[in-house]
């Protein structure tokens, strides 16, 4: 049954939930390294893959590595480095194994992320609001706001994988990277693999191979997604599959359909709680110490000192007029028969009325009146800066 076969507040099921497996621990081929100004620690390739557990060591900040899997992969392929990782994959929909997105950190706060046709960028009011995707901050020649890279955007990509030897399933392996030639291999890679078997990707037997790659900025290490074995053996494993599963296809589709549909975009991105790990790993230009967050930048011209127009409403403004006790006209005399005490108490009444409709204590002294700040303008001086 799905969850939306539920009236609202009865689902057995938080609605909205991510799905995914717990993740077990990390593929990577770099760590951190030398530390930089007592601020962060810089950042070192390697030409290998590291498989490490979630736990980080206390002497270098780095995840401890799973030395009985390494052991146990080492072993089987008859080497003393590992350049190769047999795995296989969770879903045919490469959507569900592998996420790339731009993104942009300030200091440690994610800062703009899009997928190349629209983004999220933070404004100064702290709200993520959409804008155009790419800018010239994704662009390879950009050199950053300080000429060396600060405030970059960078391809993030994030491939899910189960690790063959592992003994044990439900649990994954994460591998992350933001190097071009990696984020663009791995997806040409499954969209092969998956054209060859007509569809299929989820329980194949694949394999990850780090590759040396020299660019005109050097030597780098690639990842990529290979099948170890022939087009033929490759298309004919699909034609296998496709013969044993021919009865759930479709049921293996409307999971995938309900995984899709609870995928969310921050997903792809960083696990919660990582942001620190991922900005001092692959935005080294961007750390900043964690014990003190990045400071707001300062205002380019000093805020403007704001004279408030002085309230007519106000009291304390303008000071009530004084009044006093209408006497008789002369060009009106009154009649001598009149009693003059009772036409004097009702001449004081109607000046009274007529002059104070409220009746107010005249001041001792004069006042001065203070200068009243508009409402809506009383934090003129304190809005947030752009971070």
């Amino acid at each position: 049954m799905n969850q939306n076969d539920y009236e609202p507040g009865e689902s057995p099921i938080i609605c909205n939930l991510t799905p995914g497996l717990v993740e077990r621990g990390k593929i990577k081929i770099g760590r951190k390294g030398k530390w930089v100004r007592e601020t962060f620690q810089q950042p070192e390739k390697i030409d290998h893959f590291l498989v490490t557990t979630l736990e980080k060591d206390a002497t270098d900040n780095n995840f401890i590595v799973d030395n009985v899997l390494m052991k146990k992969l080492l072993k089987e392929q008859g080497v003393e480095i590992l350049k190769k990782i047999p795995v296989r994959l969770l879903y045919d929909d490469i959507v569900l194994n592998y996420q790339s997105r731009f993104a942009c950190f300030r200091g440690r706060t994610r800062w703009c992320s899009g997928d190349g046709r629209g983004a999220f960028r933070l404004n100064s009011e702290n709200k993520y609001e959409p804008i155009k995707c790419p800018c010239e901050r994704a662009h390879p020649d950009y050199a950053g706001e300080d000429k060396n890279g600060k405030g970059k955007c960078k391809m993030n990509c994030s491939l899910s994988v189960i690790i063959d030897g592992a003994e044990s399933v439900g649990g994954i392996w994460k591998f992350r990277t933001t190097g071009y030639y990696s984020v663009t291999g791995i997806l040409s890679s499954l969209m092969l693999v998956k054209s060859l078997t007509r569809g299929f990707l989820a329980g194949l037997k694949l394999n990850m191979v780090v590759y040396p790659k020299t660019t005109d900025k050097g030597k780098i290490f690639v990842v990529t997604i290979e099948y170890p074995g022939t087009i033929e053996q490759l298309k004919s494993e699909g034609l296998k599959i496709a013969l044993n599963e021919e009865k759930i296809v479709q049921r293996i589709e409307n999971l995938e359909t309900e995984a899709r549909k609870l995928l969310s975009a921050e997903y792809a991105l960083v696990t919660p709680g990582e942001e620190i790990d991922h900005v001092e790993e692959f935005y080294p230009e961007d750390a900043t110490p964690v014990s003190a967050p990045p400071p707001l930048a300062a205002p380019s011209t000093p805020a403007p000192v704001v004279t408030a127009p002085v309230a007519q409403s106000d009291p304390a403004a303008s000071p009530a007029p004084v009044t006093h006790p209408a006497s008789p006209a002369p060009e009106q005399p009154q009649p001598a028969e009149k009693k003059p005490k009772s036409e004097s108490r009702k001449s004081k009444r109607a000046a009274t009325t007529t002059a104070e409709p409220e009746p107010v204590p005249p001041p001792p002294e004069p006042v001065v009146a203070p200068l009243s700040v508009p409402v809506g303008m009383e934090d003129l001086n304190l809005f947030d800066m752009e971070q």
